[in-house]
């Protein structure tokens, strides 16, 4: 009888990168803001989002006539922004959200006021 050995040696695999992705961080310091914070970004999102974003965002929408696609994303990223603070979701949600909804009304602006200036 043949007998065959085979000798491998393990190499790991590292699954863990050394310093953690923007996106880690962030969520990471969700994580740390939930306890305390909690209701200050709950109510600072909403406030920003109210306050100035929106008012701005529907003020370019008028004065440069945009189209009612502009404002349709206007109002489900201000509605996805409210509804979860009214649910009182975790800032693990409510920051996300919010930095997206952030991201749309500034580049709605920012394109309209770059392409109409």
């Amino acid at each position: 009888m043949v007998r065959t050995e085979l000798n491998h040696t393990a190499q790991g695999i590292n699954l863990n990168p050394t310093s953690p992705s923007l996106w880690n961080r962030f969520i990471a310091f969700c994580d740390s803001q939930e306890v305390e914070n909690h209701w200050l970004w709950a109510g600072a999102t909403v406030a920003i989002q109210g306050c100035i974003l929106t008012p701005l965002l529907l003020w370019t929408i008028n004065h440069f006539g945009l189209g009612d696609g502009y404002l349709l994303v206007a109002v489900v990223s201000i509605f996805s922004v409210v509804v979860p603070n009214l649910s009182a979701l975790s800032t693990k949600t409510i920051l996300p959200i919010f930095a997206t909804s952030f991201l749309i009304h500034v580049g709605i602006i920012l394109s309209t006021l770059l392409t109409h200036a």
